[in-house]
């Protein structure tokens, strides 16, 4: 990554966390754009729609994202089943969400973060 890269994902992290949600995602829909098969800019995307509530959109752009990530980037892939299972968490389909955390899981099995996910979701709404 470049580090002009670098600081514009440092910039929408910033417009991100200050909730400026609609800057953010027009600035990943002119990523798209540009290259359609940018799965990167369609995981943000998914993200951002998740946290504007809609699931719908989060959705198609978190598929996107998995079909566009390449496989060798085992970490991202990981947090992009984490994104699509937290989406599945919004709309109520908590069989799909642990079916997402389990295939992040089996795609970084070293992380922690994706254990501890799994096992709040299990706990809170299967037990």
């Amino acid at each position: 990554m470049s580090e002009f890269e670098t600081m514009l994902i440092y910039y929408f992290l910033f417009i991100f966390k200050n909730e400026n949600y609609d800057e953010a995602l027009e600035y990943f829909q002119k990523e798209v754009s540009a290259d359609a098969k940018n799965g990167y800019a369609y995981s943000w995307m998914a993200l951002i729609y998740q946290s504007k509530e809609e699931y719908g959109m989060a959705l198609t752009s978190v598929n996107n994202a998995l079909k566009y990530i390449p496989k060798k980037d085992a970490s991202f892939l990981a947090a992009t089943y984490i994104i699509r299972a937290d989406t599945y968490l919004g709309i109520k389909d908590t069989l799909m969400a642990i079916n997402d955390y389990g295939n992040a899981i089996r795609i970084n099995p070293s992380s922690a973060v994706m254990f501890t996910a799994f096992s709040l979701v299990c706990t809170t709404f299967v037990m």
